[in-house]
Order: C-alpha cells, then sequence, then structure tokens
C-alpha cells in the first residue's frame, strides 16, 4: 500500500568488507521462526502466528491513549507515540510486552526484523527504542532498570554530540557489559544516507552470531532494506539467557531522563523473530515469513458463546477458533464433560449429538467454527453449577486440546 520497491545499494559503510554486502549470502544460516506478530489488531497483537503474543500495559487506565493501530505495510501496523515531548515520566504511555523466554531465543543467536513507518523527522532531538528487554513485567517501575542477564536492545540515538551521533544502534550480550553497533555517524542525521521524516518507511533487521554470521568474522549487523548499515566483529560477553521480556519501543520507567528515552515514534509492522542469523531479507515484501503450513500446524481455541432453550433441552453454541495462518482440517468437538461443582447431585444428559464427535469441518485460517450441543437439565436443581471440558482437535489429531469453564450453569 506504500508502493514499496526494492533499493539499489550504494553507500560503502567504513571498510571495504562491509561494502553492500548482498542480502543473500552463499552460505545463509537456516532454522525457525520462533515468534511472528503482524501488529495489526488488538486481537493480532495479544495473539502471535508464531510464538507468545504481546501483553499491553498502561501506566494509568490501560486504554489505548498512546498507542492506536494505523495503516502499516500489510494492512494495520502498531503506531506507539512516546517521544521528547509527550509521555512525560511515561505517565500517559502505552507499552507491549512479550515472554522470550517462550521461543527458546538464545543469547548467542538470532535476528529481529520488521517494517516502521516513522512519525517524526530525523531533525528531532531524541534518544528512542525499537525493542528493549528487560527481566520483569510491571506497569510503572520509577528509577529501576530491571536488567539482570542478557539484552537485546535497538533504536535510533538521535541526539548530536557534535564528532558522532544520529545513528541507529543494536546492542547485545550481558547487560552491564553490552557490545553496541552502529550505523554510520549522521547516516540517520538529516541529509544522511538514513535519513527520515514523517512517514518515511523502513525495513530493519537486527542480526547476531556469536561464532560469525555465515562463517564471517561479523557477531553482529544492522541491515536497512535488506541492505548492512552496521556490523562488528567484537567477541561479546555471552550472558546465561536473554532477559525474558521484550517491550516494543519503550520500557516502564520513570525519571529525570525519560523524557529522552521513549519509543522511536511510528507504526511496527509485521514484527518476525529467528532462532538463527537471517542475511537474507529478500521476502520482506511478503508478510508471511516464508513458512509453510506443510510444516506449521493450526492453534485451536474453545469458547461457549451461547446458551438457549427450555430447562429439559438447552443448547449451548460452542465455537473453535483458528487462530493460526494455516487450515484447520476436519475440526472436531471431541468431546463435552460436565462435573458438578454445586448444588444437590444430578445427572444432566447430552441429548445431541447422540455420539461424539462432533465435526465442524475445515476451518480456514483466524476463523471459527460453531456446533451446537444439546443438554438436558431437567433432573437438576436451578442452583446447580457444573464445570465443563470441552475437547477438540483438527488435522487428524495431529492438533489437540481441551478447554475447562468453570461455574456454568444450565
Amino acid at each position: 500500500m506504500h508502493g514499496i520497491k526494492p533499493i539499489t545499494c550504494f553507500f560503502t559503510i567504513t571498510a571495504a568488507v562491509l561494502a553492500c554486502l548482498p542480502a543473500t549470502a552463499a552460505q545463509a544460516e537456516t532454522g525457525n521462526v520462533v515468534l511472528w506478530n503482524k501488529l495489526g489488531s488488538a486481537t493480532e497483537i495479544a495473539t502471535s502466528e508464531i510464538g507468545p503474543g504481546f501483553q499491553q500495559l498502561h501506566y494509568l487506565i490501560g486504554d489505548w491513549d498512546q498507542a492506536q493501530l494505523a495503516p502499516g505495510v500489510f494492512g494495520d501496523g502498531l503506531y506507539v507515540n512516546h517521544d521528547t515531548c509527550e509521555g512525560w515520566c511515561n505517565d500517559g504511555a502505552n507499552f507491549f510486552v512479550t515472554d522470550l523466554s517462550q521461543t527458546g531465543l538464545s543469547p548467542a543467536r538470532g535476528s529481529i526484523e520488521f517494517w516502521f513507518e516513522f512519525k517524526y523527522g530525523a531533525d528531532t532531538f531524541n534518544h528512542a527504542y525499537f525493542f528493549d528487554t528487560r527481566s520483569k513485567v510491571m506497569n510503572h517501575y520509577p528509577d529501576q532498570n530491571w536488567q539482570t542477564d542478557g539484552v537485546l536492545t535497538a533504536g535510533w540515538n538521535g541526539w548530536d554530540y557534535g564528532s558522532f551521533g544520529k545513528r541507529f544502534f543494536f546492542c547485545m550480550g550481558k547487560y552491564d557489559r553490552a557490545t553496541c553497533i552502529y550505523t554510520p555517524d549522521f547516516s540517520a542525521a538529516p541529509g544522511g544516507e538514513l535519513a527520515f521524516s514523517n512517514g518515511t518507511l523502513m525495513h530493519f533487521g537486527f542480526v547476531w552470531d556469536k561464532s560469525g554470521i555465515d562463517n564471517t568474522a561479523d557477531t553482529a549487523r544492522i541491515y536497512v532494506n535488506g541492505e548492512v548499515k552496521g556490523a562488528t566483529q567484537a567477541a561479546w560477553n555471552l550472558p546465561n539467557a536473554i532477559d525474558p521480556f521484550l517491550f516494543l519501543g519503550a520500557t516502564p520507567n520513570c525519571c529525570d531522563w525519560d523524557h529522552h528515552y521513549n519509543a522511536v515514534k511510528g507504526i511496527t509492522d509485521n514484527l518476525v523473530i529467528r532462532d538463527y542469523a537471517n542475511t537474507d531479507f529478500t521476502n520482506r515484501f511478503e508478510e508471511n515469513p516464508g513458512l509453510s503450513c506443510e510444516a506449521t500446524l493450526p492453534k485451536l481455541t474453545a469458547k461457549i458463546t451461547q446458551k438457549s432453550g427450555l430447562k429439559n433441552a438447552r443448547n449451548w453454541t460452542i465455537n473453535l477458533n483458528n487462530q493460526s495462518h494455516c487450515l484447520a482440517e476436519s475440526a472436531q468437538i471431541d468431546k463435552v464433560e460436565l462435573s458438578q461443582s454445586f448444588g444437590a447431585r444430578c445427572v444432566p444428559i447430552i441429548t445431541t449429538p447422540s455420539a461424539f464427535p462432533l465435526v465442524l469441518g475445515d476451518i480456514p485460517d483466524h476463523s471459527q467454527g460453531t456446533g451446537n450441543v444439546g443438554i438436558n437439565f431437567s433432573n437438576c436443581p436451578n442452583n446447580a453449577r457444573f464445570s465443563a471440558t470441552i475437547t477438540f482437535s483438527s488435522n487428524g489429531g495431529a492438533v489437540s486440546g481441551s478447554k475447562t469453564f468453570n461455574n456454568q450453569f444450565r
């Protein structure tokens, strides 16, 4: 929707070995996508296509006062508004956090990539983050760092120090001895190669491999629009693990420097994290990061959405929701079990279907299938309560699960 076109490399970094490295390496590493979040809706933010979803935090009231959904590259993206003039002490700010410990991401190697549309210009005086890691999840922790082991952080240093500054950065390693790499000084300043203004769109890739990226001496790189714009060969300190909680943009804090350390102001779209040092970003124009549904199973959840009918012929409507990008084939409700938790003992009778499974059929990606279960509660008192466990499956049993709902009544 932005008329994106690949760009041609024309800028040479400080050393010849970094000059316009091709986006595709001859011996590219391989591995897995451990987190993929489209960031296109509240549901997509909370439920990643692959890996854990993002939790929204807010210092005051839990609304979207300083964040919203806005047009991105693939539909909508997540706009977070933490800049120098707004959110003093982050008291009006929103924070979005996920648990990297659920991904198995190693501090030794990996990559993080996303599209970003800036909503201010490179002439802004700011030091701001695309993402940062912390050891705790809190709405607000005044003057506390909460970094205890490994860090992954990237952003834009928008300060002009005279002889250096105005550049993108990426830091990794042990939190108290982290190694940082940068794009060239003033590359992200007005007039620089990576200068931006309101509406500028860039694709970023932050890549690390302590043993060497693609069998080179490089241990970390910054990619912009598929091209290497910063690299290091430093043997950075390897922590035991990455501090597990990844925040998009700024982290909650309150101190005298809060107004300088906020999120880069703009729209993040299609966040992809891999467990290897990806160097091929040619598919960045596709929303799907190269995943095949032959190797990726759908994710199903169950929900009781409606109850109707008389006591002797109650009808419960049950939905199976497919929260993935892959088809859930031959989805079915395998069993509904009622366990009484309150009231005089009774035995409700499931009348329909006459036998399980209750077949719902194929459920397309991000869609739902619906089934109806008939229950006769005529021998149960009105105050009887039950827990209801719904067991379900799809794809020939390759996908299976259950959901228990407590305090259910007729």
